[in-house]
């Protein structure tokens, strides 16, 4: 992986920052921690739980409000079409 990111110039990626950033998606998106667990082969629900702990302390932060701005909905949109 890292040979071939290197290749198409891409530097300072990892094979486990795109993993933990897709799972970081998945919790953000409402995936409970069993399908992260199953998806990321975590052994522990306590370690699958972590990212969904971040992503519902985000939820928080931001608010429902936030919701329907049509802004965060696009940067959500552009994070999962780069992955």
């Amino acid at each position: 992986m890292a040979n071939a990111a290197r290749g198409a110039g891409i530097e300072g990626r990892s094979a486990h920052g795109l993993r933990k950033s897709r799972l970081t998606i998945m919790a953000e998106l409402g995936a409970p921690a069993h399908a992260i667990m199953s998806w990321s082969g975590h052994k522990t629900l306590a370690e699958a739980q972590e990212f969904t702990v971040k992503a519902d302390r985000k939820r928080v932060l931001i608010g429902p409000e936030q919701k329907q701005n049509t802004v965060n909905q696009a940067k959500l949109s552009s994070k999962l079409e780069r992955k």
